[in-house]
């Protein structure tokens, strides 16, 4: 499986983050799942016969949650897609998610992982930008 690579995602407190990554794989992956700390994420997605088709896609925390797979393209040659996006999306995103999450891919080759981190920033209150203004429009 190769990635190609993104190496940090951008959220901001109290909204909705997707981390995703974009990867190939020939032959088709057996297993895709997002890890981080000690979770795992599955991603279930049985469009394919041998791709594994798992019920772990909700974290215990219920915030996390792993979409299917996106497919990407489709060699003419090929009936089956070889490139996906893996997406891991967050609700109500919050400080304590700003970590690094880890995509892992198996096929019949091996494993291959890629890492990315999460930064979270905290969104600009109205309350700053009426006291910035104000400050812009006394000088």
């Amino acid at each position: 499986a190769i990635i190609q690579k993104k190496d940090t995602a951008y959220g901001y407190r109290g909204t909705d983050t997707d981390v995703e990554q974009i990867f190939c794989s020939d032959p088709t992956p057996t297993s895709v799942y997002w890890q981080y700390g000690s979770m795992r994420v599955d991603i279930k997605d049985d469009r394919y016969g041998n791709v594994m088709a798992v019920e772990n896609n909700i974290s215990k925390s219920m915030r996390h949650k792993a979409r299917g797979l996106i497919a990407m393209d489709k060699h003419q040659s090929w009936p089956k897609p070889t490139c996906f996006r893996a997406i891991l999306s967050i609700t109500n995103t919050d400080i304590t998610d700003q970590r690094e999450y880890t995509l892992n891919v198996e096929n019949a080759r091996g494993i291959t992982q890629s890492v990315i981190k999460l930064k979270v920033n905290s969104p600009v209150s109205a309350a700053i930008m009426i006291t910035i203004g104000l400050i812009v429009l006394i000088m």
